[in-house]
């Protein structure tokens, strides 16, 4: 069990950070394949966090053991590193939507959540340490089983606020977008996004309440599946990252002299002539 625990995660880890660095990569070449400059930024950031320093600073918390405080400091630092994983995903799942931006109320209460939890983690209380008595020798890998930490009432009751936040909030704006989109394959989609989302979520969610070191793991592999989905996703079909709720309303082209030559409106049922002259022109 110990082996096979040992491998998957190591597997994991190294599929998840070499998919990241050819993701941003590919991003940075190819930066113009997805709108807004700002998009690419996010992605990049996104991934950077979500696929390389987020799974280092998880596996170096469970997998070694240095010292009781460096590793419960290592677990706190994965904390704060989440909520800004998640809050870097409902960033870019709203530019996706093209909701234009975040409201302001939702973009609040994740800043206070966020400031609650670093201000609560930085008490000894926060997070505790539980591990086997045969550790003592430092720097060395360890059973998963091993190494586990438990959160106080009030860190976990701040944590489960967070989660409970951004997955209402995201299953809000799915709703919204599977309303408006541009038709049912797209919504469908919106839907498979808030899927592959929450289920890692969860996991994590019932970490915090039971301590279960089987969901924390199986959360770490879910992480990884996402990255190399997004990765795919945002290689093979950039075009979907335009947005899911564009809607084309009207076309309009004009002469390089800036005269309008023919304008049409998708939304009115005939189209709709400004100009006489741009047949002739166009022919």
């Amino acid at each position: 069990m110990y082996d096979t625990i040992l491998i998957i995660m190591v597997v994991c880890y190294i599929s998840i950070v070499t998919t990241s660095v050819i993701t941003i990569i590919y991003l940075i070449k190819h930066n113009k394949d997805y709108g807004m400059k700002i998009k690419v930024l996010l992605f990049v950031a996104h991934i950077f966090t979500t696929g390389i320093i987020y799974p280092t600073f998880f596996l170096c918390s469970l997998k070694f053991y240095f010292s009781n405080s460096i590793n419960i400091l290592l677990w706190k630092i994965t904390n704060v590193l989440i909520f800004i994983m998640l809050g870097l995903s409902l960033i870019i799942y709203v530019f996706l939507k093209e909701i234009r931006k975040l409201h302001i109320i939702p973009l609040i209460v994740y800043s206070i959540l966020l400031g609650l939890l670093i201000g609560t983690l930085t008490s000894t209380s926060s997070v505790q340490i539980v591990i086997n008595p045969s550790i003592t020798a430092p720097v060395i890998i360890s059973d998963l089983s091993t190494i586990n930490f438990l959160y106080d009432l009030l860190t976990k009751t701040i944590v489960l606020l967070f989660f409970a936040f951004i997955v209402v909030y995201t299953s809000y704006i799915t709703i919204i977008v599977y309303i408006h989109a541009r038709n049912k394959k797209t919504g469908n989609i919106s839907l498979l996004i808030l899927l592959v989302f929450s289920i890692p979520v969860i996991f994590f969610i019932l970490y915090v309440i039971f301590s279960f070191q089987i969901v924390r793991d199986l959360h770490f592999i879910l992480i990884t599946l996402n990255i190399i989905g997004i990765a795919q996703f945002l290689i093979l079909k950039p075009e979907m990252t335009l947005s899911l709720t564009n809607k084309v309303y009207a076309i309009s082209i004009y002469h390089k002299s800036g005269i309008l030559l023919y304008s049409y409106e998708f939304k009115y049922e005939s189209m709709q002539t400004d100009t006489e002259i741009w047949g002739n022109i166009l022919i």
